[in-house]
């Protein structure tokens, strides 16, 4: 039933409201909303799509993306509504969304054949906020190039939107074959790749990991709140450095994965490793050792004296 227009409402959370520990809310919340003026019955279209309809030489590691023409109901849109396939069935993936920017994206499993044409489909059963279904499904085709893979990966800060992370991807890494996307709410400083994974760090501990480095295809797995400043992968781990002499090392990057060790140094600003040990710099010339990075594990060893090696 759909709210009267012109009208004044109020919504209350009452403190009866438990989380998963059995604990209550603290306080009710209350907040008051007025409707417009008229209802809205205008269903929702998918204004474009990547790939796009008929590409042919789409990359293997690309993340499948839909834009819709309004604010869409994130919750319609999953797995079971957003699908995408080949001749012998339905690919593994997983569904995401971007509600700011409108879009939902169907991240593959395992990167796509190469030279193989496979279907997206977005049901009619995804809604947007006013409960207007899709008018009729959206189906699209593309084909993959023979070899795609996304090879070079950039980070940095201050995206297209403001103080965000940037994350750039180019095919060669050649002048005008770049493409970019923000990331997260700060600025990124490393990345790095090993075991599958790709990995990259920044402002107040942001970190975030993927299997292609593709737009939507990110996981955030921030394990701390101080500046990560370097990341690297070595000895079957990503370690990470940065505010405070904090190490921080994780075998494949994902979120609960990340264990904390302290080297005794000041702000690391980079890491590097080479002839089975790792070496870490800090901000007061001091260079800090480990054969495998783990807490206890770091020594200091020079060079002392200089300022931000």
């Amino acid at each position: 039933m759909n709210l009267s227009v012109s009208t004044n409402y109020t919504a209350t959370l009452a403190t009866e409201i438990e989380d998963v520990a059995g604990n209550t809310l603290a306080g009710a919340k209350v907040w008051s909303f007025s409707t417009g003026t008229s209802i809205d019955t205008t269903p929702p279209a998918v204004s474009s799509t990547s790939p796009s309809d008929g590409e042919q030489g789409a990359p293997q590691n690309i993340v499948v993306s839909a834009t819709f023409s309004e604010d869409m109901d994130p919750f319609t849109i999953t797995n079971s509504t957003f699908i995408l396939s080949e001749s012998s069935g339905a690919v593994a993936g997983q569904v995401s969304n971007n509600v700011t920017e409108k879009k939902a994206f169907f991240n593959p499993e395992d990167v796509l054949d190469a030279s193989t044409s496979y279907s997206a489909l977005i049901t009619a059963g995804v809604r947007d906020i006013s409960c207007n279904n899709l008018a009729s499904e959206k189906s699209w085709f593309f084909t993959t190039a023979a070899q795609s893979i996304i090879t070079f990966i950039a980070v940095g800060g201050a995206g297209s939107t403001g103080d965000k992370g940037s994350v750039w991807l180019s095919a060669n890494g050649a002048p005008g074959n770049w493409t970019g996307y923000d990331l997260g709410e700060k600025h990124l400083y490393d990345i790095a790749y090993g075991n599958g994974r790709i990995v990259a760090v920044g402002v107040n501990g942001e970190s975030w990991w993927s299997t292609s480095g593709a737009e939507g295809s990110w996981n955030d797995s921030t394990p701390g709140s101080l500046f990560l400043y370097g990341v690297l992968f070595g000895e079957g781990k990503f370690v990470s450095v940065g505010d405070d002499g904090q190490v921080w090392w994780s075998s494949d990057g994902t979120p609960e994965s990340w264990t904390y060790a302290y080297t005794g140094g000041y702000q690391l600003f980079g890491i590097g490793y080479g002839e089975d040990r790792f070496i870490a710099a800090d901000r007061y010339g001091k260079l800090w050792w480990s054969s495998d990075a783990v807490q206890d594990s770091w020594a200091a060893c020079g060079v002392g004296g200089a300022y931000e090696i």
